[in-house]
């Protein structure tokens, strides 16, 4: 099994929105959202393959996510001229972290990990960047080497 496995999925990240009720009472998802969560999976797939895995990654897992939107349009010359020349630049705006992981985890989910439920470490960020796209990194979390022990 490869150390970690990278997917990046290209194109403007998106969260969920609000729900809203169906039709006959039931749970309406945004078109959009199911779009990006099935780009989420092609991708995922693409990036198992590459790995040579052939099934999720057992057990707990860990994982960095950078989310890159599109520049601003209030950004001073220097934070432009640094994002036109490839660099990052933190997002602040209407984009809620628990929004973007949550399409991104059910993509991934069956796919890369079991469930999101045995995720037990995260590092999220956002930024601005030349080209918008998702970046996952996914490895093993190994518990023993992790575990917080009580001073004594």
């Amino acid at each position: 099994m490869p150390d970690e496995l990278r997917i990046t999925i290209p194109g403007i990240p998106v969260g969920w929105k609000s729900h809203l009720p169906g039709q006959w009472g039931g749970r309406y998802t945004d078109p959009v959202v199911k779009a990006y969560k099935q780009k989420v999976q092609v991708y995922a797939k693409q990036a198992r393959r590459r790995a040579g895995l052939h099934e999720p990654i057992p057990g707990m897992v860990e994982m960095t996510v950078q989310w890159i939107f599109p520049p601003q349009c209030q950004l001073r010359k220097k934070q432009r001229e640094l994002i036109e020349a490839g660099g990052l630049w933190p997002h602040v705006g209407r984009h809620d972290e628990d929004n973007l992981s949550g399409p991104l985890n059910d993509g991934l989910k069956g796919i890369v990990f079991q469930d999101d439920c045995w995720i037990v470490r995260a590092i999220h960020g956002k930024f601005m960047g030349k080209e918008p796209r998702t970046e996952v990194t996914i490895k093993a979390f190994d518990a023993e080497a992790n575990a917080i022990r009580r001073a004594e």
